[in-house]
């Protein structure tokens, strides 16, 4: 059986999370539209294992 791991209190979607530290380490959403969609939460939901 594999493991997974899941964290308390995630930012489940960063083009929701409005900070200085988002735009430092990831830029604009629209500068960075690939590292947003990579770092969603919700691109991987349909792959976690039943």
């Amino acid at each position: 059986m594999p493991q997974v791991s899941i964290a308390g209190a995630p930012v489940v979607d960063w083009h929701l999370y409005d900070t200085g530290y988002t735009e430092r380490y990831m830029d604009l959403p629209t500068n960075n539209l690939y590292g947003y969609h990579r770092g969603n939460l919700l691109t991987y939901v349909g792959s976690l294992p039943e």
